[in-house]
């Protein structure tokens, strides 16, 4: 019984990994493993090594079976991401979080990094919070 608890288990965490695009799978410029999951129209970078990616795939997992996904297959999981990620040639720049623009109109964008996709736009008339549409 345990057994095919574990290979079901095992099943549904290896369609879990293959629902990511492998685009999605990458490493950083700065040889950090990471993955950009959906959220909603947007999609999010979150490095293999934040405790928010173990969150996701544990709800992920909990919603699709209805019960808490293990610790080993947590783990075997997390090592086939990273493993993914750095032996991928697809490298990110990931760590840029402000930018600015000259012309039309000069700006100071400033990314919020919450789930809404906000950015703080700063400009010679004042600030707004915006959103990408």
């Amino acid at each position: 019984m345990k057994q095919s608890a574990n290979r079901r288990e095992s099943a549904v965490v290896a369609e879990m990994i293959a629902d990511l695009d492998d685009d999605a799978i990458f490493s950083s410029t700065a040889n950090e493993a990471c993955v950009a999951l959906p959220l909603g129209s947007l999609s999010q970078t979150f490095s293999i090594a934040d405790p928010r990616l173990a969150d996701w795939l544990r709800d992920r997992y909990f919603r699709i079976q209805a019960s808490p996904l293990g610790e080993a297959a947590l783990r075997n999981v997390l090592a086939t991401l990273r493993a993914r990620a750095m032996c991928s040639s697809r490298r990110r720049i990931v760590d840029v979080r402000i930018i600015g623009r000259t012309s039309p109109d000069p700006a100071i964008h400033i990314d919020l990094c919450n789930s809404r996709g906000e950015s703080v736009v700063i400009t010679a008339q004042g600030w707004r919070i915006t959103t990408v549409s």
